[in-house]
């Protein structure tokens, strides 16, 4: 006989009919890890892509979750259950239902009521995996047949649509998943031309056809609707650094700092140029967030450039995330004092930053999923090595935005210099946004008052005379 409690999320789904403004979901799942907890998150724009917990509730012991969320407009979200993971496109007043097995959860997922037709199409498209099939770049070598391969699977991709688009998808889901669609196989496209030398672990260009690359100047640089879309947004960064910013050059006569600042000028001023509108506010608060974040130009330069953004930006919200990384900006500044970091070691002991107080610290912030991280890391094992007789030098590979199980399994793998220490999904957030960095790997150098040196080296190459400049 069917428990009783089996019947609530039915009735349940009945009764709790959401107000304008709210989203209710509910679930049945079975095979559920003891313990799992069903979280509904969101990132909250395209710019900063800060992760928001919108609900979440444990499983109850058969398996039932019932969340209600507020959700002001439609949007993308995600569906987090354990360790699965799937996306979702929430409306105001949806009441949505699934029924899922835990063991078989991309082909098993299936939703009921208000909301259903768009998130079993978003089921379907993550069954498909589309995206991270064109990915598979590093498996050609010629570029002309890896483009027939991804026009395959785009077609794919496009048959599952047209097969799913029917009168019950409303107007703002269609407008989301155009630009999803029509711009979510150029960075594959894009990404043919790295390759990866598995004897000797590292990357390199391959050669790329004659016109390889003509698939760039189709994409519509003014797309108003999609001006703030993450995937059109990657599309319009691809056709800048192929088209436009690896080919700045500057005198050899300039210092190395004004050699940045002329490529950051000629960068910003040809996004000025070429972009209007929405686009403009996007992809210029793009371009400027992610300078404030790793450039090593002057302050005082990068100072000037905001003030210019100030007159040309329409959208506040966007003026005041610049204008908040030029604070952090000058909080990471040479001579300025680190924020405090709680980390774990491998043995699970919690270790304070500021406990290196008294020494020169190197930190190395990685992930295992991250391959320019794992190309990256033996140059920076190799500097700890050069200096693992010093007592006033640290060196601290910090993980981060990883899981503890894969973090610990790599370093059993072999030997590993310096400290290891791993930050979980909170505290790592907490130390991408106090030490103002979004991409991995990233360098931080501090002296041994704790403060920084440089809060974002360029690596272990130019971390060495960094340090020997800091014992002197």
């Amino acid at each position: 006989m069917t428990p009783r409690r089996a019947l609530l999320p039915a009735v349940a789904f009945i009764m709790a009919t959401p107000s304008f403004g709210q989203v209710y979901i509910s679930g049945v799942v079975t095979h559920a890890p003891d313990s799992a907890t069903a979280r509904i998150t969101f990132y909250n724009n395209t710019i900063e892509w800060n992760e928001v917990e919108a609900g979440a509730e444990a499983l109850d012991a058969h398996g039932h979750f019932a969340l209600r969320i507020p959700w002001a407009k439609p949007g993308p979200a995600s569906l987090t259950i354990a360790e699965q993971y799937t996306k979702l496109f929430l409306f105001p007043g949806d009441s949505i239902r699934l029924t899922v097995d835990y063991d078989k959860f991309d082909s098993t997922l299936h939703y009921y009521g208000p909301g259903a037709a768009e998130n079993n199409y978003m089921a379907a498209d993550m069954l498909g995996n589309f995206v991270y099939q064109a990915s598979a770049y590093m498996a050609f070598e010629d570029g002309n047949e890896y483009k027939l391969y991804v026009d395959s699977v785009e077609q794919l991709s496009n048959a599952l649509w047209n097969a799913s688009d029917t009168s019950a998808m409303r107007p703002a889901f269609r407008a989301y998943m155009r630009p999803e669609l029509q711009y979510r196989f150029i960075n594959p496209r894009y990404m043919f031309q790295v390759g990866y030398d598995q004897v000797n672990k590292n990357f390199y260009d391959k050669e790329v056809p004659a016109g390889y690359f003509d698939f760039l100047k189709a994409i519509d640089l003014n797309d108003q609707a999609a001006a703030d879309n993450g995937t059109y947004s990657t599309a319009l960064n691809r056709y800048l650094s192929e088209l436009h910013d690896s080919h700045v050059a500057w005198p050899d006569s300039l210092p190395r700092v004004q050699q940045k600042e002329h490529w950051i000028r000629s960068c910003y001023n040809y996004r000025k140029s070429i972009f209007r509108k929405k686009v403009l506010d996007h992809q210029l608060t793009s371009f400027l967030k992610g300078q404030l974040e790793r450039s090593s130009a002057s302050l005082s330069f990068l100072d000037s450039l905001v003030k210019d953004y100030r007159e040309i930006c329409q959208n506040p919200e966007y003026v005041e995330i610049i204008d908040e990384k030029l604070a952090q900006s000058n909080r990471m500044a040479a001579g300025q004092p680190a924020p405090e970091a709680t980390l774990v070691d491998s043995t699970g002991n919690e270790v304070l930053l500021s406990s290196y107080k008294g020494k020169v610290v190197f930190i190395d912030f990685w992930a295992t999923w991250c391959a320019p991280c794992l190309v990256s890391l033996p140059k920076s094992h190799a500097l700890a090595e050069e200096y693992k007789d010093r007592k006033d030098v640290a060196f601290l590979f910090v993980n981060v935005n990883d899981t503890p199980e894969r973090w610990r399994n790599f370093l059993r793998k072999g030997k590993q210099s310096g400290e290891n220490l791993y930050a979980d999904e909170e505290r790592s957030n907490r130390i991408r946004k106090e030490f103002n960095f979004d991409g991995i790997p990233h360098y931080v150098l501090l002296d041994k008052q704790g403060r920084f040196i440089n809060s974002n080296v360029p690596g272990a190459e130019g971390a060495k005379p960094l340090i020997e400049e800091a014992l002197k």
